[in-house]
């Protein structure tokens, strides 16, 4: 799905490049909208227990503070915030005496499965474009317009799963790429309604935390892997152009 509304939006931002005739220009200035949508979080495995927190998508708020800088491209500052409850630990062998596949054997109730909450936060800064043919196109309605737009830029990335058990916890920093698309509806005098939708390729470093394993001694042990990470969202904006 979200690769189809790429690929829609960025046909409509391509197919439309050559046309139309210059209008009054009205898209300048700064903007501040409020975000709510939803979070992909694939970065939350517990690397002992080879299990992910189980819920994969959170609901998501946000704001967005932005300032076009020509009536065509800017920048835009995102900051999202997601968060969900759901079970961490190990349901099947978190109860019992177990030797899980890295090889560290767990004594009962070291991983025990309970319930938690799963957060997660996300700083953007973006360069948004479009083309200039739609802040010029003569089409354009005095009371609605439309303009489909571009944007690439890096992100900073927090998570932390909040279990009663330590061994449970999850913590996760990162920073990466983010590319997306959208559509921005301008209404009446500058209020502003967008579907916004963004890949972020994440760079997360590894933690590792002071477990005790099945003999009483204390192991450092990896609890979640550093690596790559993707980050899908799907974002509506609401706010104001001035």
């Amino acid at each position: 799905m979200k690769r189809f509304l790429f690929l829609l939006l960025a046909v409509s931002f391509v197919s439309s490049a050559f046309a139309g005739s210059p209008e009054e220009k009205w898209h300048k200035g700064f903007y501040i909208a409020t975000d709510i949508g939803m979070m992909q979080i694939t970065n939350d495995r517990h690397a002992v227990t080879k299990i992910p927190f189980d819920s994969k998508v959170a609901p998501l708020y946000g704001l967005t503070l932005g300032w076009d800088i020509t009536d065509w491209i800017g920048p835009m500052l995102e900051i999202n915030f997601a968060t969900t409850t759901g079970t961490a630990g190990d349901p099947v062998h978190g109860g019992e005496d177990f030797t899980y596949p890295g090889g560290f054997h767990a004594k009962a109730n070291t991983f025990p499965a309970e319930r938690a909450r799963e957060y997660a936060l996300d700083f953007g800064l973006y360069l948004r474009a479009t083309l200039p043919y739609f802040t010029e196109a003569a089409w354009q309605g005095e009371n609605l317009k439309f303009v489909p737009y571009l944007k690439l830029g890096g992100l900073g990335h927090g998570l932390f799963v909040n279990a009663k058990t330590n061994n449970d916890k999850i913590a996760a920093f990162g920073g990466g790429l983010g590319f997306g698309a959208g559509m921005e509806l301008f209404i009446w005098k500058g209020i502003i309604f967008d579907l916004d939708a963004v890949e972020n390729i994440i760079f997360q470093q590894g933690i590792k935390k002071k477990i005790e394993d099945f003999n009483g001694v204390e192991q450092n042990v990896d609890i979640l892997e550093g690596g790559t990470k993707a980050q899908f969202r799907l974002v509506g904006k609401l706010g104001f152009h001035f």
